[in-house]
């Protein structure tokens, strides 16, 4: 499950959803869990929410309904009057991530990627 990732503090991990995973789905897990334990993570505290509200998605089949509005509301804590029209924290969010993700697999190439 996901919510077992070992080093991973119950503050900062709070699954939408509890989701059983085959062997796959435990090695997507494991790289996740590498990702967040990791330096460029370790004070990226919104990125970390952001990352691992993305996986659970994916592994729901949902990823290509999530809406920027649904990330700002459910992940970074905008209310529900947030517009993405006029407030970019999420693109600002997942440039961000996008530039970690980055520095880690450039550190560690071989790693499964997520």
């Amino acid at each position: 499950m996901w919510n077992e990732l070992p080093n991973v503090t119950g503050t900062l991990y709070r699954p939408v959803v509890k989701v059983d995973f085959d062997e796959t789905s435990l090695e997507r897990q494991r790289a996740l869990e590498a990702v967040l334990t990791s330096n460029g993570f370790r004070r990226a505290e919104q990125l970390k929410r952001l990352l691992i509200y993305l996986v659970e998605q994916e592994a729901l089949g949902r990823s290509a309904e999530v809406t920027e509005y649904e990330l700002g509301t459910k992940v970074l804590g905008r209310g529900e009057d947030f517009s993405p029209e006029t407030d970019s924290t999420v693109r600002t969010r997942m440039h961000g991530l996008r530039q970690k993700l980055e520095e880690f697999y450039g550190a560690n190439p071989d790693g499964l990627r997520i």
